[in-house]
């Protein structure tokens, strides 16, 4: 087989750089995630691996979540339609975690639902990526049916047959 070259990815997530997942923006408060994946391409049957630590939150967190996102592209006629689709979802970190504690990333890839990445020119693309998700403490005194305030930080995923 073909060797699989690592391709670290080292983040900094915080408020300025997170996606708002739900629309509570004043409930985030101020903090700040570091860490890093060991490769963003992997081998089918290796897992996704590495470490994060929260440096600092204003805000009590309620989890931190490791997402795993199918992503199908159909061309048809130069259009594109895409369709994600969630393929697992792992709990890292419970409650309102220390700061500064090194919180250890393994996802293992689900092999029913997982593929090495492939595209046919003009035809189909799939590909994944990895959302890292952290939720807070939702503020008392809200609407009991509303979801809590969420921020995710996405990054691409190469799968490979070695």
């Amino acid at each position: 087989g073909k060797a699989i070259n690592p391709a670290p990815f080292e983040f900094q997530m915080c408020k300025g750089n997170a996606q708002l997942v739900t629309n509570v923006k004043d409930q985030i408060g101020d903090f700040m995630i570091s860490g890093i994946v060991e490769s963003t391409t992997v081998a089918i049957a290796e897992p996704i691996k590495g470490h994060l630590k929260l440096e600092k939150s204003s805000n009590r967190l309620a989890s931190i979540d490791l997402q795993l996102v199918r992503k199908e592209d159909v061309i048809v006629d130069g259009t594109t339609a895409t369709d994600l689709t969630e393929v697992q979802s792992i709990q890292i970190a419970d409650g309102d975690i220390c700061t500064n504690l090194d919180i250890p990333i393994h996802m293992i890839l689900p092999r029913l639902y997982t593929c090495p990445n492939v595209a046919a020119p003009n035809m189909f693309q799939v590909d994944f990526e990895v959302n890292i998700v952290v939720v807070f403490e939702a503020k008392e005194g809200g609407k009991g049916d509303r979801q809590p305030p969420m921020v995710a930080l996405k990054f691409p995923l190469t799968i490979q047959r070695p």
